[in-house]
């Protein structure tokens, strides 16, 4: 039987917002990127807000608690806990101060996406099954993301079932999960606040066999082949660009996800795109000081877009049943479409919308 989250649920879960203060989080304006006032009110603020209205009784805020507090308050559901510096090297000190069942889940959040809303997280926890895995996290398709254009230019992730872009959120049972190679790999790696787009590492040689030992061979490889594409996707190699995409689809990322922690791990395709839109740069900040009203313009619309979607999902259903047809699916199998195709399906038909439906005169310049 499924075990999703209910909105009482919820309530009482416990929501954890990293909001550290070490190099890559400070690079923006020389601050906690969580701490940039957006309107008047810091950056985390807004995510706070989503989860007041909620009604959530257990918000932990980890930083350095003494600027958090001076900026963000307190009150009787928010907590702190002092932990200054980059916190990926403290994974197991921050969880420690949790009083956790074995099965009992986690919201883990980061504290920089000033878009994040109410719904995007139903969609997300909607579609969490606690039986059925022990770590989710969402992911928004390009096309969706690429709806905030010209506001944000993202990086993204290439696979041959979807181009995507890690969610701000994950739900994670802790007790299940074995963050030791996360750990191991953070210790390696040292932010160089002028390389904004990989950082360096302390110990290269560390950092490889870290990451080999967690993947594997072959999951070893999957990174290296998804890396490939990111970089050949600036090329104009684009035939070896397809190549290398095509190499790898999400049942990789969910199956070398589980070798790492451990532990069974989900992704969760979303149309909700604002969870994507974090503070990344100075260019990202200056667009949220300068443009707040207009984006929040925009997630309306793209609400409106999903609506939409939803209310019509028959008339566009269409571009799904031609991808199917299209795939490498024998005859006999198409009455029994795996789980993976059904993503897939759902996503093509979310991409139609998002294409088509724009001449509707949603998708327009603000």
């Amino acid at each position: 039987m499924a075990n999703f989250i209910s909105k009482d649920e919820l309530k009482a879960i416990k929501v954890l917002f990293m909001a550290g203060d070490g190099p890559d989080s400070t690079k923006v304006y020389g601050m906690n990127k969580c701490l940039i006032p957006i309107k008047g009110k810091p950056a985390l603020g807004y995510m706070l807000d989503v989860f007041h209205d909620i009604g959530s009784k257990n918000i932990y805020i980890v930083g350095d608690e003494k600027d958090l507090r001076d900026k963000l308050g307190s009150d009787k559901s928010m907590n702190y806990i002092d932990c200054k510096g980059t916190l990926s090297t403290k994974i197991s000190k921050i969880l420690s101060e949790f009083q956790l069942g074995k099965d009992e889940a986690l919201l883990f959040m980061q504290g920089d996406t000033p878009l994040f809303t109410k719904r995007s997280l139903f969609y997300f926890l909607d579609r969490c099954d606690l039986d059925n895995a022990d770590f989710f996290y969402p992911l928004a398709p390009k096309e969706c993301i690429e709806f905030f254009n010209p506001y944000f230019n993202r990086r993204y992730i290439f696979t041959r079932d979807i181009d995507t872009r890690l969610n701000c959120m994950t739900l994670l049972k802790p007790h299940r999960c074995n963050f030791r190679y996360v750990q191991d790999i953070a210790d390696n790696r040292k932010v160089d606040s002028q390389d904004k787009d990989f950082g360096n590492y302390s110990n290269p040689n560390n950092f490889l066999m870290t990451a080999f030992r967690a993947l594997g061979p072959g999951g070893f490889v999957k990174v290296v082949e998804m890396l490939s594409a990111l970089v050949l996707s600036y090329s104009k190699y684009h035939n070896l660009f397809r190549f290398m995409k095509n190499r790898t689809t999400v049942a990789d990322i969910e199956k070398y996800g589980s070798r790492v922690f451990k532990a069974r791990v989900n992704a969760v395709i979303t149309p909700y795109a604002e969870g994507t839109l974090d503070l990344d740069s100075q260019r990202d900040a200056d667009t949220y000081i300068n443009h707040m009203d207009q984006l929040e313009a925009r997630v309306r619309q793209e609400h409106e877009l999903i609506d939409y979607f939803e209310d019509n999902i028959e008339a566009v259903s269409s571009i799904a049943h031609g991808y199917l047809s299209s795939t490498r699916i024998s005859p006999k199998k198409r009455n029994h479409i795996p789980l993976r195709i059904e993503i897939k399906k759902e996503y093509y038909m979310l991409k139609k919308v998002f294409r088509t439906y724009s001449k509707k005169g949603l998708n327009k310049k603000i």
